[in-house]
């Protein structure tokens, strides 16, 4: 599956998320890889820059999606600009993480929408996914 093909099936997801979120091309974003991974062949797809997935950032949130050995993997979590990491930390840990699996590009669309569009914490977005590891935002956004 191509992430950027199956983007243009949600066209009207997409536009709302990017009032809202830059979204760049990502591939070999560290934390989707998991113990078991043949790394090899990770790396070399990184290389080949084949089949890159998506990443919406805002100057305090960022989701990442991309295919990994058939699995559509994601992050979502707290962020800010690498000059402010050192001075942004305890806002990135309260605002929590989440990493798993989606069951489709549209799962994660709908995903990234309840986290920006409607700002909702990691723990009150009800779309259907498989969390393989998390902290929950400390504090709920309004």
């Amino acid at each position: 599956m191509n992430v950027f093909g199956e983007l243009e099936r949600e066209k009207i997801l997409l536009r709302r998320i990017q009032f809202a979120a830059d979204k760049r091309a990502c591939l070999g974003f560290a934390d989707l890889v998991r113990g078991g991974d043949d790394l090899d062949a990770y790396r070399r797809r990184v290389q080949s820059e084949d089949n890159p997935g998506v990443k919406f950032t805002t100057r305090t949130r960022i989701v990442v999606f991309e295919f990994h050995f058939g699995q559509l993997r994601y992050y979502a979590g707290g962020c800010a600009p690498e000059e402010q990491l050192a001075e942004e930390d305890i806002r990135i840990q309260s605002e929590g993480y989440e990493t798993g699996d989606f069951f489709s590009v549209r799962d994660a669309m709908r995903f990234a929408e309840a986290y920006w569009v409607d700002a909702l914490s990691l723990q009150d977005i009800k779309v259907e996914r498989r969390v393989v590891g998390s902290r929950e935002t400390a504090e709920k956004k309004a």
